[in-house]
């Protein structure tokens, strides 16, 4: 097992070569083996059998390899990629709490930070910093290495959004990086304490007084413009009670699936950069004030956090947790020459920062949330979940610009009642508020602060208004659509008053297996005429009316609606957890359902299906039949009978990929699926070629 990634190493002459590197005071002197520029060595001996000084190594560690019987080696800073191979870290640092720091405990943050600042190399913090923001780093399509100053590096800025799913893990490594950094010019083991800001003694979001005195007030910007980072915290207009902040990360922590945890964190995450205000509300140069950071190694406990509720969800966030550019895309510029450190060049794969302790030799002192563990939070949740929640799911505009939405929970009868607040970082350009294609839905949960969650009614008149648009108009945001929860249950209705359709976003994502509503203003439901676009069995896309006196199901990734009366058209569907491959392959692990998979898992809907025979479990997993560019296919629920035959098959609803339909895992039993379209040639549908399918849905751990 990796436990800790060295420094560059170059080859030099002794016994033969030798390779050299150098680690910090706490992580002893030797490693029991280790890998330099693809060559394995193993330790031989120490210096008590030989002098190792006279060849520039700085250890007394001597090494052997099979690849040159005979020959020893000793280890000198240099430019080979080298990493220390061990059952474990030779030592594991503990982040802790800001606020568990006394002054005393300051002196040597603020002396390895100094001399961090002064450091003008690679392991510099004018050089980390710019990773994130200004000046550019990396090129606009990160996913082939390239490195051409044409972009920003962080993820999710700098037109990244759809890179998102590695959010957190951009950012571990990113915090480790500095971390390491700080431990490089420290004579002893540092650990990048964490700012806990949804905790404070009093009901406000307070500044950690590390951040407040020497070095850690202000960080230099590189020039230009030069000068320091300022603040301007409390930042008028954001929210500032730890109230407020519990309840987005709350939010947050109840996501089954990991993109959707990744969409919503952010939202907090943001809120805090805008609060701090000043250099932190923008991303050209937040990373260069130290409060950052702090700021970060908190967002890392989350994702922590996250990972441990997975775990005991039996949902384990694993590499197949990343369905999209994250499975196999390296992050930048992390793989690359500019980053000096091992540990972060040889795990930057999103899942491989995954098992931080192990990669990177660091822990939290303790994994807490509102005083709660994982297993905790998870009976709370287990409780509250009895109980129906009034939700906002916003679509938020990219204008490129940092901004605020605020919005209000309103009702017909009692005005206003509650009031929720988004914030963008954008990525440091005049705003453009130019209509984009799609939206990814993330929720603000109004429960908490609107209602005993006991109480919670059906009230479908309640409608959420957008009230104010920092650094735009109100135009320039559209109308959160109002989500109801019932109690016992994790599926959301959406509700769509169509007095207000065209205030809504043209397209939108949210979870998989929703349901739709379209209501008059009074929250009955509406007799206007809306109309589903479907393909006919002839490819003709046709508007086919819905009954509107049931709710609509959100099966597939996108379902067209148009409301004839205000001739407005509004897509809604699932996000696309895949993407497809140069084959034209859906990829995202498309394999069997198992205890402990993802909660995610895509199966390749296609004329091999019928060779598969998928276990799913229930009320646990989403599961998806997707298919990519140049094939049209619908997905029929059928009787065993109608399976065996290809019998009684709609052939209508034809879609092209890249698309997906999600098979309902809430119910056990064995369900049957099969692809009605037909494609000529003699052959009436397309189940007779196999494109069928079998899903056995079991309770867990059966």
């Amino acid at each position: 097992m990796i436990c800790f990634k060295l420094k560059f190493a170059v080859l030099l002459p002794f016994l033969g070569q030798c390779v050299s590197q150098t680690l910090p005071p706490w992580q002893g002197p030797c490693c029991p083996s280790k890998q330099v520029g693809g060559i394995k060595y193993t330790l031989a001996m120490t210096g008590d059998y030989g002098d190792t000084s006279s060849y520039g190594c700085f250890d007394s560690c001597i090494y052997s390899s099979l690849e040159s019987p005979g020959e020893n080696f000793c280890f000198k800073k240099g430019n080979l990629p080298a990493m220390c191979n061990s059952n474990k870290c030779p030592k594991v640092i503990t982040r802790q709490n800001v606020s568990s720091l006394t002054t005393g405990n300051f002196s040597a943050f603020n002396e390895a930070l100094r001399k961090m600042k002064e450091d003008t190399t690679k392991e510099g913090f004018i050089e980390i910093g710019a990773y994130h923001g200004l000046p550019y780093r990396c090129s606009t399509d990160q996913r082939h290495g390239m490195m051409n100053g044409a972009n920003g590096c962080c993820i999710d800025h700098w037109s990244q959004a759809s890179k998102r799913e590695n959010f957190m893990t951009w950012h571990r490594l990113f915090t480790y990086n500095l971390e390491y950094s700080m431990n490089q010019h420290s004579a002893g083991a540092l650990a990048m304490p964490y700012w806990d800001w949804t905790s404070s003694p009093t009901s406000d979001v307070i500044l950690p007084a590390l951040a407040l005195q020497g070095e850690w007030t202000n960080g230099p910007k590189p020039s230009p413009p030069g000068g320091v980072t300022s603040r301007t915290f409390p930042t008028s207009g954001v929210p500032k009670t730890t109230d407020y902040f519990r309840g987005l990360v709350k939010t947050s922590f109840k996501q089954t699936n990991y993109v959707q945890f990744n969409q919503q964190i952010v939202l907090p995450h943001n809120l805090i950069h805008g609060l701090v205000g000043g250099d932190m509300g923008a991303p050209y140069y937040a990373s260069y004030d130290p409060i950052f950071y702090l700021h970060h190694s908190y967002v890392d406990l989350q994702f922590a956090f996250y990972q441990e509720l997975q775990r005991l969800r039996h949902i384990n966030v694993t590499k197949k947790s990343f369905c999209k550019q994250g499975r196999s895309a390296a992050l930048q510029p992390f793989a690359s020459p500019i980053n000096p450190y091992a540990a972060s060049k040889l795990n930057s794969i999103g899942y491989q920062t995954l098992d931080y302790e192990n990669n990177f030799c660091y822990k939290f002192d303790e994994l807490l949330f509102e005083g709660l563990t994982p297993a905790q939070f998870l009976e709370r949740e287990e409780e509250e979940m009895q109980h129906p929640s009034i939700l906002a799911a916003v679509a938020m505009i990219t204008t490129g610009y940092p901004s605020t939405v605020v919005f209000d929970l309103f009702s017909p009868t009692d005005g206003s009642l509650a009031t929720g607040v988004f914030h963008t970082l954008g990525k440091g350009q005049d705003p453009d508020f130019s209509q984009y294609n799609s939206f990814t839905l993330t929720y603000f949960d109004f429960t908490d602060i609107l209602f005993d969650s006991t109480t919670v009614s059906d009230d479908r008149t309640l409608k959420i208004n957008v009230t104010d648009v920092s650094n735009g108009s109100l135009e320039s945001a559209y109308q959160p659509m109002v989500v109801f929860r019932p109690g016992g249950s994790r599926q959301h209705t959406y509700r769509i008053h169509t007095a207000d359709i065209a205030l809504y976003a043209p397209v939108m994502h949210g979870q998989p297996g929703a349901k739709l509503q379209f209501l008059n203003d009074d929250g009955t439901r509406t007799t206007d005429e809306i109309l589903e676009y479907i393909n006919n069995a002839d490819g003709i896309e046709v508007g086919i009316p819905i009954n509107n006196d049931e709710d609509q199901e959100i099966k597939y990734n996108e379902h067209k609606y148009h409301h004839s009366a205000t001739n407005t058209t509004v897509t809604l569907g699932h996000a696309q957890y895949f993407e497809c491959d140069q084959y034209g392959d859906p990829v995202c692990d498309p394999e069997y359902f198992k205890q402990g998979a993802d909660a995610v898992t895509v199966v390749h809907w296609d004329t091999n299906a019928h060779s598969q025979y998928v276990t799913a479990l229930t009320g646990q997993q989403i599961l998806l039949l997707a298919w990519c560019h140049g094939q049209y296919a619908n997905v029929n629920e059928v009787s065993k009978d109608d399976y065996d035959n290809c019998t009684n098959l709609n052939p209508t609803n034809a879609r092209e990929g890249p698309a997906s339909y999600l098979v309902n895992t809430d119910t056990a039993g064995t369900f049957y699926f099969a692809s009605g379209v037909s494609y000529g040639y003699g052959v009436p549908n397309a189940c007779q070629e196999g494109w069928k399918i079998t899903v056995e849905v079991k309770p867990p751990y059966q």
